[in-house]
This record gives C-alpha cells, sequence and structure tokens, in this order.
C-alpha cells in the first residue's frame, strides 16, 4: 500500500518521513521519523477507503476503531 499522500496524524509531517514497520493487502503500520508515533492506515469498508485507525490507550482491548466513522477493527 502506499502511504505518501499521507500525513502523521500526530504532527502532520510529510509521509516521505515515514518507516513502514509492517505491511498487508489491506493494512500498513509505520512509523513517524519526525516524532515517533506508531500509526496504522486501514482499509474501512464502511468509508470505502484506507483511513487511519484509532489506538485505544489500553491496546489489551484490542478495540481499534476507524478514524472518521468509529467501525471496529480487528487488528492482529
Amino acid at each position: 500500500m502506499n502511504v505518501n499522500n499521507h500525513k502523521c496524524p500526530e504532527c502532520g509531517e510529510h509521509s516521505k518521513k515515514f518507516e513502514i514497520v509492517e505491511e498487508n493487502e489491506d493494512c500498513v503500520i509505520f512509523e513517524c521519523y519526525t516524532c515517533g508515533t506508531i500509526s496504522i492506515l486501514k482499509y474501512c469498508e464502511n468509508c470505502k477507503e484506507f483511513v487511519f485507525v484509532n489506538i485505544p490507550n489500553n491496546v489489551e482491548t484490542y478495540e481499534y476503531c476507524c478514524g472518521k466513522c468509529n467501525n471496529k477493527f480487528n487488528i492482529i
């Protein structure tokens, strides 16, 4: 997946400053070189586009949600 058209949700840095940590056909996990934020882009069936995933404060719940429509994702 191409992350070139995205900006870091934390600091706004352009994707040229991203390091891809993990990638598959519907999800990419990357780290921003500028601020160190780990972000997830995933395809949302509701929005019909790749969206940033809201990462929960308590990662033990594994309730990741779409940043636009709050659709819950299962991210392994």
